[in-house]
This record gives C-alpha cells, sequence and structure tokens, in this order.
C-alpha cells in the first residue's frame, strides 16, 4: 500500500505540473499582445509599393513617436514559429515581454527570439516558454514580403487614438478589429480526478496500517505518539518524492527554456503548495481515524472493518457531492441552450435581417466622462436618424439578465422589475389591455411619463407614482419632462407575451418577461439611455442587404460613432453564438461527470460490500427468522439517511461558493441510483452469506 500510495502522490504531482506548464506555456504565447489594440489598415485609392508603404508607416510612427506591430504565422517546421515585425521607437512598447534593458532593435540583422538560433539574425533572447509556439521579433521592414493591401496591426491600447489618427492622415482606411481569444488554458478540476485517486491510495495505506497500530497500543503507544511516529515516517517519504518532482519539473523547465525560472516557479508555486496542503490534511485525518479504531480485534483477524467501511463512505459522499455539481451545471447549460434555441426559433420571422449593434471602448477613451456623455449623445442623434428608417427597436431590459445567485433574475432577486421600450417595439410585439385592443401611440400623453403595468402587479395610480416617483424626478425631471403631474398610467392583460428579443434576457421563460413594468421610451427626455441599450444589443434595426454594417455606415459616420460600432451582427447570431458556448460547456461537463459516475459506481459497490461483510452473520440469522428487510438494514437506512443529509449540507456549501445550484432532481436521482445498487448487491449476496453462515463457514 505504501508503494501504491507513493505512485499516486508522484503521478498526481507530475500530472499537476504539467498542467500548470502547459497553462503557463500558453500565457507565455499571449504576452506579445498584453496591453495591445488591434487595428485593421486598408489601401484606398494608392498604388504604394510594399516598401513604399512600409517606409511611410516607419517615418509616421517615428514623427509620433510610437510604436506599431504586424503578426504572422510561420508553418514551415513542424513546431508552429510566430513571427512578429515591429518599429523601433519607444522603450517598453511589449509591456508582457521582458526583453531586457530596451524593446529597440538597433538594427535589421537582430531580433529577438525563443529561438537559440536565426538565420541571418543576431538573436537576443525572450526569456519564456515557447512550448505553445517559438515567438521571434524583428523589424518592421521584414514584412515587405507580404501582402499589405489589407493588414491587421497592434498597437499599445494608450496610443491607439494617435496611430490611427495618424494612419487615417496618411489616407488609409483605418478600423479597430477584435483582439483574438488567447490560447484556451486548461481547467484546473483536470486535476480533481488524480487528487481523487491519491486520497483514495492514502486512505488505504491508512487502514493497512491498523494491525500494526493494534500491536503498539498494546505496547503502551498513545494515540498521539502512534499518528507522531507515522507523520515522522511518511512524511519524509512524500516530502523527498516532493522535492524530487519540484526539483525535476523546475530544473527541466529552466534547462529548456534559458531564463524563465523565476517567472515559471512564482506561477505554479502556490498551485503546488495548496494542493499538498490538501493531501496532508487527508493523510492526517485518515491516520487518526484508523489509529483510534485499532484494537485487538484487528489483531486475531475479527475486525468489521469499521473505518474501511466510514473511510468508503467519505469517498462515496465526495463522488456524489462532484457528481451533483457537474451534473447540475450541465443540466443548467442544457436547458439555457433549449431555452435559447426555442426563443430564437419563436422570434425567427419577427428578426430576420434584423441587425443589433456592438460598442467597442478601445477606440474611444470611454473612461473619460466627458468622451462618454458626448458619446451618449451622439448615439441619441444615431437613434434618431434610424428609429423611423429601419424601424428601429429599441427594448432595455438588463433587470430580466440572471442575478448573482444563477438562478432568478435581477427582476425576481432586487424587486426591479421595470424595462424601456420605443413605440416601434409595440408593432412588433403587441400589447393588449385587459379589454383586448392593442395598446397604441393614441393612449400615451406626450410630455409625461407613459407606463404599461400589467393589471397583475396590481398597481394604483397612486401606489405607482410613489414608487417610481422619486427615480423619474431623477432621470427625467432635468430633462423638462412633467414629473409633477403623475406617470401616466396604462394597464395592459395579466400574463401578456413580453419578449426581450435578446440572448441574455429571460434565457429561464423562452424570452418572455415576467409582467414587467413598461416605461416607453420618449427620445425628447429621455437622453442617454440609447448609449447603454446599444452596447447590449437592445437596438434593433430592419436592414435589407447582405452588408447590413455597410448599409448602416453612413448613418454611423453621420452620428459620429463610426468609431465606437464597428460590427452589427444579425440578432440571429448572437443566440446562436451565446448558445454555442453552452453546448461546448455541457460536453465538457458530460465528460467529467462520466468520469465521476464510474467513480461513484466503484465505491457504491466497496461500501455494501464491506457492510454486508461485516454484519453477514447478524444478517443471516435475521433473515431466517423472518424479519422484515427494514427492521434488519434499520442501521444502513440510518447511514443513508445521515449520508443525504451530509451530501445535502456539503452540496449548498459548494454550490455557495461555486455559483452552481444544485438540481434537486439530480439529487434524488443520485440517491435513487445508489439505493438500486444497494438492493442488487444485498439480493446477489445474502443467499451466499445465508448459506455459509448455516455451514458453519
Amino acid at each position: 500500500m505504501k508503494k501504491i500510495m507513493c505512485i499516486c502522490f508522484s503521478v498526481f504531482f507530475v500530472f499537476l505540473a504539467a498542467v500548470t506548464f502547459v497553462n503557463y506555456s500558453y500565457e507565455c504565447a499571449d504576452k506579445p499582445f498584453e496591453g495591445m489594440a488591434q487595428i485593421s489598415v486598408k489601401q484606398v485609392g494608392t498604388e504604394l509599393t510594399n516598401q513604399e508603404y512600409v517606409s511611410a508607416i516607419e517615418n509616421k510612427m517615428k514623427e509620433i513617436n510610437k510604436d506599431i506591430m504586424y503578426k504572422t504565422n510561420d508553418f514551415s517546421s513542424d513546431k508552429t514559429s510566430y513571427l512578429i515585425f515591429k518599429t523601433n521607437n519607444t522603450e517598453k512598447f511589449m509591456k508582457g515581454l521582458d526583453l531586457g534593458e530596451s524593446d529597440i532593435l538597433t538594427s535589421k540583422t537582430e531580433c529577438f527570439s525563443t529561438k537559440s538560433k536565426v538565420e541571418g539574425f543576431t538573436v537576443k533572447p525572450i526569456k519564456m516558454s515557447s512550448m505553445a509556439g517559438d515567438v521571434t521579433i524583428m523589424d518592421f521592414s521584414g514584412i515587405e514580403r507580404y501582402r499589405l493591401s489589407i493588414c491587421t496591426y497592434y498597437v499599445a491600447q494608450d496610443s491607439v487614438y494617435d496611430v490611427s489618427n495618424a494612419l487615417s492622415d496618411m489616407g488609409f482606411e483605418v478600423k479597430l478589429g477584435n483582439l483574438e481569444d488567447g490560447l484556451q488554458i486548461l481547467p484546473m478540476s483536470l486535476c480533481a480526478f488524480p487528487l481523487i485517486l491519491l486520497c483514495l491510495s492514502v486512505l488505504f495505506y491508512a487502514l493497512s496500517k491498523g494491525k500494526e497500530h493494534a500491536l503498539k497500543k498494546l505496547h503502551g503507544y498513545t494515540n498521539g505518539a502512534i499518528l507522531l511516529c507515522e507523520i515522522k515516517e511518511a512524511f519524509l517519504m512524500l516530502a523527498i518524492i516532493f522535492i524530487v518532482v519540484q526539483l525535476v519539473n523546475f530544473g527541466t523547465v529552466a534547462i529548456i527554456y534559458n531564463g524563465t525560472f523565476l517567472s515559471y516557479f512564482t506561477y505554479s508555486i502556490s498551485n503546488m503548495l495548496l494542493f499538498l496542503c490538501i493531501v496532508i490534511l487527508v493523510f492526517v485525518l485518515s491516520l487518526w481515524i484508523v489509529i483510534y479504531n485499532s484494537g485487538y480485534h484487528h489483531i486475531k483477524g475479527k475486525n468489521k472493518k469499521t473505518a474501511v467501511f466510514a473511510l468508503a463512505l467519505i469517498s462515496k459522499i465526495i463522488f456524489i457531492c462532484m457528481l451533483m455539481i457537474s451534473l447540475s451545471s450541465g443540466v443548467i447549460q442544457l436547458s439555457t441552450s433549449y431555452g435559447l434555441y426555442k426563443q430564437a426559433d419563436d422570434i425567427a420571422t419577427a428578426m430576420d435581417k434584423r441587425v443589433a449593434t456592438n460598442i467597442y471602448k478601445l477606440y474611444v477613451d470611454l473612461d473619460n466622462t466627458e468622451v462618454m456623455a458626448d458619446y451618449m449623445t451622439r448615439c441619441d442623434e444615431f437613434y434618431r436618424l434610424t428609429v423611423d428608417k429601419f424601424d428601429g427597436v429599441f427594448i432595455s431590459s438588463d433587470n430580466y439578465q440572471t442575478s448573482p445567485d444563477m438562478v432568478t433574475t435581477v427582476a425576481e432577486y432586487f424587486g426591479q422589475k421595470n424595462i424601456y421600450v420605443n413605440e416601434n417595439y409595440l408593432q412588433l410585439n403587441p400589447i393588449h389591455k385587459p379589454n383586448g385592443d392593442a395598446v397604441t401611440s393614441a393612449d400615451f400623453d406626450k410630455g409625461r411619463i407613459n407606463m404599461l403595468v400589467s393589471e397583475k402587479s396590481g398597481y394604483t395610480q397612486d401606489t405607482l407614482n410613489a414608487l417610481y416617483a422619486p427615480y423619474c424626478e431623477g432621470y427625467y425631471g432635468d430633462a423638462g419632462m412633467d414629473v409633477n403631474s403623475g406617470i401616466n398610467m396604462i394597464v395592459y392583460k395579466e400574463d401578456e407575451v413580453v419578449n426581450s428579443f435578446n440572448a441574455s434576457t429571460g434565457m429561464a421563460t423562452l424570452g418572455h418577461l415576467d409582467n414587467p413594468d413598461i416605461f416607453i421610451y420618449d427620445q425628447q427626455y429621455m437622453k442617454n439611455s440609447i448609449f447603454s441599450g446599444m452596447s447590449s444589443c437592445y437596438y434593433m434595426l430592419q436592414t435589407e442587404t447582405d452588408s447590413p454594417y455597410d448599409e448602416l455606415l453612413p448613418y454611423l459616420k453621420q452620428a459620429g460613432i463610426d468609431k465606437l460600432v464597428l460590427d452589427t451582427p444579425y440578432v440571429s447570431n448572437t443566440f446562436a453564438d451565446k448558445i454555442n458556448s453552452y453546448i461546448q460547456g455541457f460536453i465538457f461537463n458530460c465528460l467529467q461527470s462520466l468520469v465521476y459516475l464510474l467513480s461513484l459506481i466503484i465505491m457504491i459497490v466497496f461500501s455494501v460490500k464491506t457492510f454486508l461483510q461485516n454484519y453477514q452473520e447478524d444478517i443471516a440469522a435475521q433473515k431466517l427468522c423472518g424479519i422484515s428487510f427494514f427492521r434488519i438494514y434499520k442501521k444502513y437506512m440510518i447511514i443513508f439517511a445521515d449520508t443525504v443529509m451530509a451530501v445535502s449540507l456539503v452540496a449548498m456549501l459548494m454550490s455557495f461558493i461555486i455559483g452552481i445550484p444544485v438540481n434537486l432532481y439530480v439529487v434524488c436521482g443520485i440517491f435513487i441510483f445508489d439505493l438500486i445498487m444497494f438492493l442488487v448487491i444485498e439480493r446477489s449476496m445474502t443467499r451466499k452469506n445465508i448459506l455459509n453462515v448455516l455451514k458453519g463457514i
């Protein structure tokens, strides 16, 4: 057992080191682009040669004392290589990399690289892992050999305005692009299964020492003294293994990737120490349980394996909790995906060729309050230009996004159930009064706040005014709206269908908002609401062409927000993207759940067999006497009930910490499965045990 424990200990920390190193390497591959913004540059109406084009950009960057870089991939060898070409005007342009005292290349034949040799270049080393791909940084002039009519460049985020304006002044068409997603790091949950195997090996190592502990007790050793001896013996052995594994781990990285020792050590040591502490805690607790329960019956070989059963039960509880969390998460992802699919299908006709807007803050300094205020006004102007021409539908439903408890909406969690819609929304999604008539603009009182409230809410004019008057005064009083005359209340039919038309709101109810309080948007008085709506795909426009962005671009430019709104995705595509992300998570959880389920089956079989073996004589005698099933297995049923309570408590704590609510159907399903397994094993073993008892075996 000691050898098995040592092997499992070694395997786990080798596996942990591998996962940590892969994640470290992936993060290293993203470091050249840390703090960078991406811009797309297109040559328009120019006939520059590549040499002239590159020279012009280099001169302009030197003039404004900024830097720009270009990236491409080299697949000429078995290992992926990233080639980066940059100008050399500023120190520390590439803030994510340690390039020594200066980022500047002093000649065109110098380069920074993770490779030891680059043909034709003097290499300055980049001290980082190149497992995910080699990185070579060369002078900007090296891009002359590529096709440069349309290029994507990287610039420092704090220089993006200066660089883009300078390139625009040169006659190039400049647009802000999205930074590509970095390489996906491996989740630490991958270490859960090998960690469990290690913990089980520790448990069974502790159990194997039961007879030895009993003998020591006969020689006068106390429980504490025995535990201390075991800790001294085992800790020395495990400490040697841990140190050897880490020396090999850090040493290999330091030798292969010169100069990376300190950064890799800093990155990985916290994970190593955390998991080491977990293993030590399991080791000490396991030994204490076995030592406490050891006695003379171990020496005679008549022990009932109570400690074995207890440890098997603890292991089973661990697997049940992990399976519950994994399956509950998968159920949420599957139900959400189906809800989004059904929602998208239901509104497909209404949303045909409708597009939403995406706002990108990297190109515009929205952290500046004056700039933010200016662009809020510009977004209001864009709304004015497009609301009639493109049948613009506005519905702001932030309060129906998922709340912090991951189950309810913000409306349910905080009691904030107000939304905003414009009059065009009522054409797309008619809302009816209790008498069946549709709400129209004729029901609105211009200059006052118009609100649609469900008859289910039970508002009177006075209660509605009291609830929303402070809110309206604070937001719209200064804009000249008549807030003193109260709210124009329009009651609509209970449980009327109010669609969100958005992939992020109303996900649990197929996009149907539950009897919301609806403000009618008034563009004259309700300033600055469109900006937040445009950033959340709440403003949807009906386009006619297959290139909606080009169709809307003249109006974006007229409103002065063409640098803020850089794409206009179809509403259907926003749903597809959301569904895809949930499906990927569901597949991962299914695979993880399968591993936990197989482990749980093994532990259920082991724990049930151990229990039946411990009490086989009593069970056989009671069976022969005709005692009822529940009286015979009263002790197991009590243990089962305690297990249910323990699992429920642990599950609640885990769901609170992780933020994933436990699905009650999943919990019930697991425990029903546990009982069925018990009945099957009990039936197969009891008949054999009765025969053995009768024979005196």
